[in-house]
């Protein structure tokens, strides 16, 4: 029994409703916290629902009021069975097991209706819709799009072009500038950091010329099987400190540019300051200066874009239609490859939704309660089932010995009736001849009259001892039930004083108001 409390506890917390500390159990439920969790579930279930979170402290009056108000709630969302504000202000452990497990029925009915209008209302993509959707291909797709058989087909105006792109890769590394060697414009200040990035890179330069030229040198004097795991682990020092440098210059020109910003920002705001001479205006438009030079420039690079991926476009279209009809095949495997990476792009878009659902379900099994075995559960069906099938073998028992028993009390009678209808005959008979057989008929009038009623009695008997039985298991419940007499004894003293002061303050405004009248 604790094992369901505690679950059904779990069960309402997982719903969104704030279980308050020192709660374990239902049976820890006091009258306060019921009502709390109670109108928190009412309001969950029902946007509109308008109960305090907390019964007031003095006022049992109002106590009263609002318990009822919950009760009528309650029966309004389908509660089965008698409920008033005794539920909710003199609970007993029943009473909080069989609410708390209305109010989990209820929020587990909610939540379903939730899903389903959530299901009803997402809408379904094609592969194709995803791939739409996904806007501008990435960098990392373009370099995918390498391979692409069309890609490697190169014509003389393409050729002719290419020189045109600047290799600039081995100049920016994650976005920072790190300068040639022998490269380092003079004209430009360096502060201390950046000579610092400077010299750690010209030492992982020298470090690497040196282990260069030693590779070269163990080459020619000795086997390259003897210094083989030497150089790796040179070779692998140096990658690890040669990344290592590169990360603190990453870390260091950032931090550097975001104090040159801060120093350009402080900088102006004090000549700002100072600059009485100048209208706030003049600042804002050198402001907007360079911020129209950036946008006319991003605008322009648009336009120089759209140009490039409309002569991409129609040199793509001229190559598919030269495959086309030069080569068909090819161009059938080239369809057939777009058709698996769109299917492919489409299973991993499937792939990555599902394993954030999956993610979201482990959250949810971790915060559910543990629960046992289910060993445990198919013991106790087949105890219940053994123990139904017992009971429906004793049923049938006493139903059989009830249906002798019936048999047998009616063959009974009948001989009863019959013998007392010969009897009463002769008796009756003999009655008429002499004054012996008239007292003897009286006799056995008397004794067929008492009978009768001894049968009667005992049949009423029996009813009275099915309701005592009835009574008494009705005893049993309410003595099961903990109410605290007292605490109902001070409640009603309470309501009474408070009657009491209320009809005070009632006569009060009547005598104020019939002497105002009169004056």
């Amino acid at each position: 029994m604790e094992k369901s409390q505690e679950i059904l506890l779990n069960s309402i917390a997982n719903s969104g409703v704030t279980i308050p500390p020192g709660i374990s159990s239902v049976k820890d439920l006091t009258p306060e916290t019921l009502f709390f969790i109670s109108s928190q579930s009412l309001h969950l279930i029902d946007q509109n629902s308008s109960f305090t979170s907390s019964l007031p402290e003095n006022s049992v009056s109002d106590r009263l009021k609002l318990c009822s108000d919950l009760a009528s709630a309650f029966k309004t969302l389908g509660f089965v069975g008698d409920i008033s504000f005794h539920k909710f202000l003199y609970p007993s452990e029943e009473d909080l097991y069989e609410l708390v497990r209305f109010l989990v029925g209820r929020l587990s009915d909610v939540e379903a209706q939730k899903d389903a209008v959530f299901e009803s209302k997402r809408p379904l993509k094609t592969p194709e819709e995803n791939v739409d959707d996904t806007g501008p291909l990435p960098h990392k797709e373009l370099l995918g799009r390498v391979g692409d058989p069309l890609m490697m087909i190169q014509t003389p105006e393409s050729s002719q072009r290419s020189y045109l792109i600047p290799n600039k890769m081995d100049e920016f590394y994650n976005g920072v500038h790190i300068p040639r060697e022998g490269r380092v414009d003079s004209s430009k200040e360096i502060s201390g950091s950046e000579q610092n990035v400077l010299d750690l890179v010209e030492g992982v330069r020298s470090s690497l010329r040196e282990n260069e030229h030693d590779s070269e040198y163990g080459q020619q004097s000795t086997s390259p099987c003897v210094n083989l795991p030497q150089m790796n682990c040179k070779t692998e020092t140096l990658q690890d400190q040669k990344e290592m440098l590169v990360e603190k210059s990453v870390s260091g020109s950032a931090e550097l540019q975001k104090l040159q910003e801060k120093l350009g920002l402080l900088r102006a705001a004090v000549d700002m300051g100072s600059n009485e001479s100048r209208p706030t205006g003049f600042y804002v438009n050198q402001l907007n200066d360079p911020v129209e030079l950036k946008m006319g420039k991003i605008v322009e690079m648009e336009s120089h874009w759209n140009d490039k991926r409309v002569a991409l476009e129609q040199e793509k279209s001229y190559l598919e239609e030269t495959l086309k009809a030069t080569e068909p095949e090819s161009y059938l495997k080239y369809k057939k490859l777009e058709e698996i990476e769109l299917e492919l792009e489409f299973i991993l878009a499937e792939k990555e939704k599902r394993e954030e659902e999956l993610i979201i379900l482990s959250a949810k099994a971790e915060k559910r309660p543990e629960l046992e075995p289910r060993s445990t559960y198919i013991q106790r069906i087949e105890e219940i089932t053994k123990n139904s099938q017992k009971q429906d073998a004793d049923i049938e028992r006493i139903l059989k010995e009830t249906r002798e028993l019936q048999l047998e009390s009616n063959s009974i009678q009948e001989r009863l009736n019959r013998t007392h209808a010969v009897v009463d005959e002769m008796v009756f008979r003999e009655a008429k001849k002499d004054q012996v057989g008239r007292q003897a008929y009286r006799i056995l009038t008397s004794i067929h009259d008492s009978f009768e009623q001894i049968a009667e009695n005992l049949l009423a008997t029996d009813r009275a001892r099915r309701e005592v039985a009835d009574y008494e298991g009705k005893l049993a419940t309410m003595a099961s039930r903990t109410v605290d007499i007292d605490k109902l004894k001070a409640d009603l003293d309470t309501i009474r004083r408070e009657n009491d002061l209320l009809e005070a303050r009632l006569s009060e405004n009547l005598s104020k108001d019939s002497s105002q009248s009169v004056g």
